[in-house]
């Protein structure tokens, strides 16, 4: 990149807290330098004018950069789940408590076709919604955005995915756009929100959607991000997250729910005993490995008891049977174990060594290879994260996790072709096992694992084709 490109991306970063790639950058360089032939303004002058808090020309180089291509329900297995078992659900909930209101915010909204759709979905759903009080809040970092969301004017391309009878019945067409019924459009409010700089919020909401947004922030201004979501979240209120938010450790307490492909985290208020940190759940333990044979009924007691621990959330008293063991001699399973304890605990260096020192002793340990690559995305150490995978999958080929993440990961480093292609080998993988044979960090069944490859394959496939 150019060196003035360099400094403006710095600048960005500074300014909103987006970590924007260089493909990202050098696509709006061409309207970015139309926008300074228009002011008169050369690079140094331009850049200068910037730092200076030119108010006009942060918002249009701000638009010029985050501009997003959505469309209407978009992500066919998020609307299918809201449609069919979470608005429902909720719904009835809230007519037992005889609070018939709802408050969801859009956070990233760009011009507004998801809120918008679930405004349509709470239209359809609500046979009474003149007696609800219904709180829909769009917000964005870019004014040009939040303009179109606002005029409820679309193309078609942004109605590909809508069915017929909603197109015919919610909008109305003139000329070459698509306008939305006034109704549905008076429900949304559009206002201007930079989640690097949260201000107080005076309410909460029951649902919240912030959907492939984290990959542009740092995982410090993920975790202030988080925080401030938890803070604003209803009692077990839902965050929802995008297949390109790989959130691999939190400090707040969600639970991470994967149903029919769509992520989410659920707040979690009332904790019993330690609570489980969002993010990396604990894998199901190998009884043996090849460098690690119980000798004793002892041992296999207490391989079975730190296994038990685990699965039970009780990580610091898992680490002590551990550091116990480790009297007896260290072994790669027992650094492994206690690898996966610190990730729960969100230690997430000192995870990274003891997962160093696993590989050392077992360098076929493929799960220890998997691990290592996880925390080494949390690190943001993505060309190492990618050897890892590669490794796990050397050692174990039909490994679908490894394949699932590997994939996942080529996509955020916009390697499309590699991307989808690693997540089709995924798919293949998971649909030829049993359940008991996958070691998916959620514990669920195959199914859902199998749900999250295809609705992150639907995904890019979807961006690519814009």
């Amino acid at each position: 990149m150019n060196k003035w490109i360099v400094i403006l991306k710095e600048w960005v970063a500074a300014h909103s807290g987006l970590l924007l790639s260089e493909q990202q950058m050098e696509s709006g360089v061409q309207e970015l330098r139309r926008l300074m032939d228009s002011l008169n303004l050369s690079e140094t002058e331009y850049l200068n004018a910037l730092q200076a808090g030119d108010d006009k020309l942060i918002k249009s180089t701000i638009d010029i950069l985050t501009v997003q291509e959505s469309y209407f329900f978009r992500d066919s297995p998020l609307f299918s789940y809201l449609k069919n078992e979470l608005l429902p659900q909720l719904i009835s909930e809230k007519r037992m408590k005889q609070t018939l209101s709802l408050r969801i915010w859009s956070a990233g909204c760009a011009r507004g076709e998801e809120i918008y759709s679930i405004a349509i979905l709470l239209n359809e759903l609500l046979s009474d919604i003149n007696r609800w009080t219904i709180e829909l809040a769009a917000t964005d970092i870019s004014y040009s955005a939040l303009e179109k969301g606002i005029s409820g004017a679309f193309n078609e391309s942004r109605l590909r995915a809508t069915e017929d009878k909603l197109r015919e019945k919610y909008f109305i067409k003139r000329d070459s756009l698509y306008y939305l019924n006034e109704e549905i459009k008076n429900r949304v409010s559009f206002s201007y929100f930079n989640l690097r700089k949260p201000g107080k919020l005076f309410k909460s909401f029951d649902l919240i959607f912030c959907r492939n947004v984290f990959i542009y922030f740092s995982k410090s201004h993920v975790e202030n991000i988080l925080q401030f979501f938890y803070e604003h979240l209803v009692e077990e209120g839902i965050l929802f997250l995008g297949p390109a938010d790989l959130v691999t450790h939190c400090q707040h307490h969600f639970s991470v729910q994967m149903t029919q492909g769509v992520y989410r985290l659920k707040k979690i208020t009332q904790i019993k005993e330690q609570p489980k940190k969002a993010g990396l759940a604990v894998a199901k333990i190998e009884k043996e490995t090849p460098l690690y044979k119980p000798s004793s009924q002892e041992t296999t007691h207490s391989l079975q008891l730190i296994q038990e621990l685990l699965t039970n959330t009780h990580y610091k008293e898992a680490l002590n049977k551990i550091d116990n063991l480790f009297l007896k001699g260290e072994t790669a399973l027992l650094y492994r174990c206690q690898a996966q304890a610190l990730i729960a605990l969100g230690d997430i260096n000192a995870a990274q060594v003891s997962l160093e020192k696993s590989i050392r002793i077992d360098p076929l340990d493929a799960m220890s290879h998997f691990l290592l690559g996880l925390v080494e995305v949390d690190q943001k150490e993505n060309k190492n994260a990618l050897i890892s995978f590669q490794k796990a999958l050397y050692i174990k080929p039909l490994f679908p996790e490894a394949a699932y993440h590997l994939g996942l990961l080529h996509l955020q480093m916009k390697q499309n072709e590699q991307g989808i292609k690693w997540l089709n080998q995924a798919l293949r993988s998971a649909s030829a096992q049993d359940n008991e044979e996958l070691i998916f960090y959620t514990n669920e069944p195959k199914t859902h694992l199998i749900n999250a490859i295809q609705a992150s394959i639907s995904y890019y496939r979807g961006q690519h084709d814009e």
